[in-house]
C-alpha cells in the first residue's frame, strides 16, 4: 500500500444549516453570510492541501414559508454555483409541534427539517472519491449525517492508492 500523498487534493463539504449556526453562535451574524470558498481555501492553505473542490449543501424553505428566505437561497446558491461550488439544495419540511408555556398556555410553532440533504452530499463526494478526484474531504457538519459515507470515502480513496 503507498503512504499519503505529497499534496493531498482536498473536497471540502459545508453543510449550510449548520455552518451558518456556528457562525451565528461565535460571532452574532443573524444573516448566513458565510463564504464557503474563502473558508475551503483558507483551511486547505493552513495545511498544505490542494482544494480539489468545494460542495455546500443545505435546505430551502418553500416559497409559501418564507418568500423572503427562498428567494435569498436560490439567489446565495446561483451566486455559489457560478463561482465553482457544488451546490446540492432540497425543500426544507415543516412539522409543527406544541410548546408548552410555564404559564400553562401552547404556542403551536412550525420547525424545518432537512431530510437527506447530506446523504446527497456525502454521495457526491463517494463517486469523486471512486473516480480519484480527491485524496481527502474536509467535513463541516456537526452531526453525525455524513460520518458513515465518508468512512467509505476513506476507503474508496485507499484502494484506489494501492491500485
Amino acid at each position: 500500500m503507498l503512504g499519503e500523498p505529497h499534496v493531498k487534493r482536498t473536497v471540502a463539504l459545508f453543510d449550510g444549516q449548520n455552518l451558518f449556526r456556528h457562525a451565528k453562535a461565535a460571532f452574532g451574524h443573524h444573516h448566513p453570510n458565510c463564504g464557503p470558498m474563502r473558508l475551503a481555501t483558507d483551511i486547505c492553505a493552513t495545511r498544505g492541501w490542494t482544494l480539489a473542490g468545494v460542495r455546500f449543501c443545505t435546505g430551502v424553505p418553500s416559497v409559501e414559508e418564507s418568500s423572503m428566505w427562498h428567494g435569498y437561497w436560490s439567489r446565495r446558491l446561483t451566486a455559489m454555483s457560478r463561482v465553482g461550488i457544488a451546490v446540492t439544495s432540497r425543500p426544507l419540511r415543516y412539522r409543527t409541534r406544541d410548546i408548552r408555556r410555564e404559564d400553562g398556555t401552547v404556542d403551536t410553532v412550525s420547525l424545518a427539517q432537512e431530510k437527506g440533504i447530506r446523504h446527497e452530499s456525502c454521495r457526491a463526494s463517494l463517486d469523486d472519491a471512486w473516480c480519484d478526484l480527491h485524496d481527502c474531504t474536509a467535513v463541516a457538519s456537526d452531526d453525525g449525517d455524513p460520518a458513515g459515507a465518508m468512512r467509505l470515502v476513506k476507503n474508496i480513496i485507499r484502494r484506489n492508492a494501492s491500485v
